[in-house]
């Protein structure tokens, strides 16, 4: 931190020798926040004037521990926790980190009234009993607990539904039924279930019901929180539907595959505007809808969660689907989490998964002793994870743990490259998908012929497997940008003959949109992959991105600064896809950075096999690390 970008400590600049200084940096570091955040601190410590310097200091301290907190996730800070407490300062200076019974007094001070008051004050915090908001959270997150009551109390209705449609294409169970139904009635509907339990054939089922009650296509929106997973909501439903025969598919099954909505993500259903950064569709602009199926509803932030309850109109049915086990969101707040404990009667809970037939039956006994946190179970019994030193003696079936060594890690990466991105699933190489270039369609015309298939299975092979790991950076190779940057330098000793790219990928590379881009319709998380295209005689590298039934793309050397690669990817970035087989590395970290949620996660990501490559001692911790959020919703619906 510079001299000039320190902020002001109680209004005087701290020089450079000046052990404070160091003293904040230490804070910084020790509550993962960037510079930025001692600013803010600083200047709302300010606004408390007459405070004696020792007091402002332990303000700005105060300030700085709610900042941390809002950064793992939590809408307040509770300050009768003394164990939070004390696992946010004792990092800070050890035995010298002062009590928290002396921070927290500090908000009674009168000189702290500017700053911090009632819910019914304006300023920038809020103390409601022994929880401390920033304005900004307190006010998202009582709007939205009206919007959600208001909600409740709308009138219901009841619909019959027609036996034929819970008969095909699938047969849907009797808790499948009971979800259809109660998203049909109210105008509120909670679908849970963990993976495999059938969330598809009900909007299925959902959407087929709507339209022989008199809606159409248009009537229905679709949505998910990020572009891969609004992408596998279409492919899934789409699949479901061609599943119909001739005879099973009536005129409304026609006009679903024909005309339906593509799923969109929120930020594009809502029309943000970055450069305003306010939604299109709010209050006073709602979405024209009928009904709002929402899939993976775990992955919605508090603030994103009040502006599409914002946008409903009050005869919108909005159904939320989505696995509250999983990951919450990375923004602050667990809105569906919270929802689904405090609204039984607008809950439904799917049980049976329909992946234990198919094969996955042990990844979801992992995942489930994950989930409650046994770690005596990891070990022993009928579900216990093997534990293998040798590549030769992993079965790619269900769960096992490699113990990982750098060249055991390498070797592996090698044999990963081969079996899972070079070798399609006929084992036929993916050379013949690469080249020759794909020919452009002439005059803006999609994809289509012979390309499209080979773009498709390309896409599809890819979406086969996937390395996936809790961080971006880290110890040694074990993370993403250092399983990336390996697996990269495989490709490029394949390819060093071929045709030159745009330098750091190549062509038949896996990539990640870095950034929300608005004018190309493309948002952070989106996966593309990198194909040699000609047009008008010249070949360059182009990037396809999934829309649709098919495909869009842009030049890479346009774009290059906006991706990464994606062999490998953050459990994170992995909600909302599925794969047939993941490679989980777990590192040696302190801290939070491997959590149950993310092991939960990233289990329950593959369908058929999990190779975790961690240490046992590095799973333990992570089973035993509950990841704990604070939020004020549920509490407002526990409210008598």
């Amino acid at each position: 931190m510079s001299e000039l970008s320190l902020p002001l400590l109680g209004g005087v600049l701290a020089a450079p020798p000046d052990p404070r200084q160091a003293r904040w940096q230490r804070a910084l570091s020790a509550l993962y926040l960037p510079e930025g955040a001692l600013a803010m601190a600083d200047e709302l410590t300010r606004m408390a004037a007459g405070l004696e310097l020792a007091r402002q200091q332990d303000l700005t301290l105060l300030i700085l521990v709610l900042l941390a907190e809002q950064g793992r996730g939590s809408t307040y800070l509770p300050l009768d926790d003394e164990g939070l407490a004390a696992a946010h300062l004792e990092p800070l200076e050890g035995r010298q980190a002062p009590p928290w019974d002396r921070l927290k007094a500090v908000l009674d001070a009168p000189e702290a009234a500017p700053i911090v008051g009632d819910a019914k004050a304006a300023t920038p915090l809020v103390r409601v009993g022994q929880r401390l908001f920033s304005r900004r959270y307190f006010r998202s997150e009582t709007r939205l607990a009206a919007a959600i009551q208001r909600r409740m109390l709308a009138p219901g209705s009841t619909h019959t539904l027609d036996e034929r449609l819970l008969q095909s294409p699938d047969q849907l169970s009797a808790e499948q039924i009971q979800a259809v139904q109660l998203a049909l009635d109210r105008p509120l509907a909670l679908i849970t279930g963990g993976p495999g339990t059938g969330k598809t054939a009900i909007v299925v089922a959902m959407l087929r019901a709507w339209l022989h009650e008199g809606l159409s296509p248009n009537d229905i929106l679709l949505a998910a929180p990020t572009g891969k997973a609004a992408q596998r909501m279409g492919q899934a439903i789409r699949a479901t539907l061609l599943k119909l025969d001739g005879q099973d598919r009536d005129a409304q099954d026609q006009a679903l595959l024909t005309r339906a909505t593509e799923p969109q993500t929120l930020h594009r259903l809502l029309g943000w505007h970055p450069g305003q950064g306010s939604f299109r569709h709010h209050a006073g602009n709602p979405l024209a809808a009928k009904a709002l199926v929402v899939d993976e509803a775990s992955m919605i932030g508090q603030e994103l969660m009040e502006a599409l309850f914002q946008a409903l109109s009050p005869d919108t049915t909005l159904v939320l689907l989505g696995d509250p086990d999983q990951l919450p969101s990375v923004e602050a707040g667990q809105v569906f989490r919270d929802l689904v404990a405090a609204l039984p009667g607008a809950t439904r809970r799917l049980q049976y998964s329909f992946r234990m037939a198919a094969g996955g039956g042990h990844i979801l006994d992992v995942a489930k002793i994950v989930n409650e946190g046994h770690i005596q179970d990891l070990w022993k019994g009928d579900h216990a994870i093997p534990q293998v030193e040798r590549l030769a003696d992993l079965s790619n079936r269900g769960v096992e743990l490699l113990k990982p060594t750098v060249p055991l890690l390498e070797a592996f990466l090698d044999q990963w490259m081969e079996q899972r991105i070079r070798t399609q699933d006929d084992k036929q190489s993916i050379d013949s998908l690469l080249f020759p270039p794909v020919q452009a369609p002439k005059d803006g015309a999609p994809w289509g012929g012979e390309d499209l298939l080979r773009i498709r299975k390309l896409v599809a092979n890819y979406d086969r497997s996937r390395v996936l790991c809790p961080v971006n950076t880290g110890p040694g190779m074990m993370e993403v940008d250092g399983l990336n940057d390996y697996l990269h330098r495989l490709a490029l000793d394949r390819a060093k003959d071929q045709l030159e790219t745009t330098p750091g990928i190549i062509v038949g590379e896996p990539v990640m949109v870095l950034h929300n881009d608005y004018r190309r319709s493309l948002f952070n998380g989106d996966q593309g992959v990198v194909l040699l295209v000609r047009r008008e005689g010249v070949d360059r590298p182009e990037v396809f991105f999934p829309r649709g039934d098919g495909f869009v793309s842009f030049p890479l050397a346009a774009m290059r600064e906006e991706l990464t690669l994606s062999y490998a990817m953050t459990v994170h970035k992995a909600q909302g896809s599925e794969f047939e087989r993941v490679a989980l590395v777990v590192p040696e970290l302190e801290g939070e950075f491997v959590t149950r949620g993310i092991l939960y996660t990233a289990l329950t990501r593959a369908k058929l096999a999990v190779t975790i490559i961690a240490s046992p001692e590095a799973w333990e911790r992570g089973v035993a690390r509950e990841e704990k959020r604070w939020s004020y919703l549920g509490e407002v619906f526990k409210k008598p």
